[in-house]
């Protein structure tokens, strides 16, 4: 399965933010990006919703078609 725009695009910004895209590390970049720019804080955390939300239905897909849904398992304990 190829690597989606969204995951590369994450992993960049997390990545920049000093390493691995925790939980506590997410919450403190939307928080502080929210401060700095309240509306590009609530866009960044509805694409990441809308985000997750994608991966949950493509799973549910693969699910339903008796696919492989290791990578689509990956991704979604990584981001959510």
């Amino acid at each position: 399965m190829p690597k989606l725009i969204e995951v590369t695009l994450l992993n960049k910004i997390l990545g920049f933010l000093g390493g691995n895209s925790s939980t506590d590390k997410k919450s403190q970049f939307i928080k502080n990006l929210k401060k700095a720019d309240p509306a590009l804080g609530k866009s960044f955390e509805n694409w990441e919703n809308e985000f997750i939300k994608l991966l949950k239905a493509s799973r549910a897909v693969k699910v339903k078609h008796k696919m492989d849904t290791t990578e689509i398992d990956k991704l979604i304990q990584k981001y959510s």
